[in-house]
């Protein structure tokens, strides 16, 4: 008897993972909730009282219903009814049947996932080999990177591409596919395919980001857009800088200490025709001077939330760079990681996080001053 019951307590327990565990908390219950919530209208929700609580409730069993196919649907429907005539009527049997049929939906629903969990692994793995776990060498910059998707897969993307015409200048883009998951995998890599071949053809960040646009007009749907931006490193060291409506340049100055934010004007892609859209599109000249910092990321950093629903923010973000300036490019990524896990304890990852940090090593090679 002793031997039977460890034989079922390890098939119950003997592959759990405390990983497993930490992401059941921090990323599939936040997750999970977030989406139903999303299904259910703001008003409803602010309701109060018991029949605003009932009202509440049924929205999120109706969002849940209309995701199940109609057959699973009515399977269980008719399960869940034949369990409360059982309760009803204290008839076993049927209580039995009853679980019969939720485990046979269960067990339907266990092969779609596995399926779409192997799609997934694939898709997850070629756009990890786009994505540049290590930073390539500059003569001017020390780099490191962070990427997490909120998902097996996510729409945020960064790349760093050598001039093809010199090989001496390199180019820093990085954006984020609205939306998460799939879709905005997609389309992320369909971007990555566009940007290297129009750095081909057009060697500057404005021009990059207006052709890019159109194509963006072509593909994507008309709620579907991106936020990117573009910078090259010349060979003097020099920057030239250009945003289609994603977030700032945090910029250290180590002369003075003190953080800016840098955000030239541009609109996302996808949102304007080409003749609006290239009249927003500014693009800035940036002169970097010795340790001199500068830190590229995506919404999912600043709007990292708390248990409290409070935003990591940018002003926490350059506080921490200020803190910790002295410090590599290196060891301050890892002071920013460290303190997002802080910062967002056990409250799950909503949306792709990335962030580039740039710590230049060697001034440029001009006279002029930012």
């Amino acid at each position: 008897m002793i031997r039977k019951l460890k034989k079922l307590y390890n098939f119950y327990t003997g592959d759990l993972d405390y990983s497993e565990f930490k992401r059941l908390i921090k990323k599939d219950l936040p997750a999970l909730s977030h989406f139903f919530l999303q299904q259910t209208r703001n008003e409803e929700r602010r309701r109060k009282g018991i029949l605003g609580f009932i009202k509440f409730l049924k929205k999120i069993f109706t969002a849940f219903l209309l995701r199940l196919s109609s057959i699973r649907r009515l399977i269980y429907s008719i399960a869940i009814l034949f369990f409360v005539w059982a309760a009803i009527n204290n008839n076993w049997s049927l209580a039995f049947f009853s679980v019969l049929l939720l485990s046979v939906l269960l067990a339907l629903e266990l092969v779609d996932k596995i399926i779409a969990r192997d799609e997934l692994a694939v898709a997850r793995e070629i756009q990890s080999s786009l994505i540049p776990k290590l930073a390539p060498e500059n003569n001017f910059f020390t780099i490191s990177c962070f990427s997490e998707p909120a998902m097996e897969i996510g729409g945020d993307f960064y790349d760093f591409i050598i001039s093809p015409s010199n090989g001496k200048e390199m180019f820093f883009v990085i954006g984020d596919v609205s939306g998460k998951g799939m879709s905005a995998a997609i389309h992320m890599l369909r971007l990555y395919s566009l940007i290297q071949f129009l750095m081909k053809e057009n060697p500057q960040p404005k021009n990059i980001l207006f052709n890019l646009n159109d194509e963006v007009l072509k593909s994507f749907k008309r709620n579907e857009f991106v936020t990117s931006a573009i910078m090259k490193i010349e060979s003097s060291g020099v920057l030239n800088f250009a945003r289609a409506g994603h977030q700032p340049i945090i910029y250290f100055h180590s002369e003075s200490n003190t953080c800016e934010l840098i955000s030239p004007k541009g609109i996302g892609l996808g949102l304007a025709n080409s003749e609006i859209f290239k009249k927003s599109l500014q693009e800035i000249t940036i002169y970097p001077k010795l340790n001199d910092i500068l830190l590229f990321f995506t919404d999912g950093i600043t709007e990292s939330m708390n248990n409290r629903n409070e935003f990591y923010g940018e002003e926490r973000l350059q506080k921490l760079i200020a803190e910790n300036a002295g410090k590599t490019g290196k060891e301050i990524s890892d002071e920013i990681y460290k303190d997002l896990l802080r910062f967002s304890n056990n409250a799950g990852t909503l949306d792709d996080m990335s962030f580039v940090l740039f710590k230049c090593t060697k001034p440029n090679q001009t006279d002029k001053l930012i």
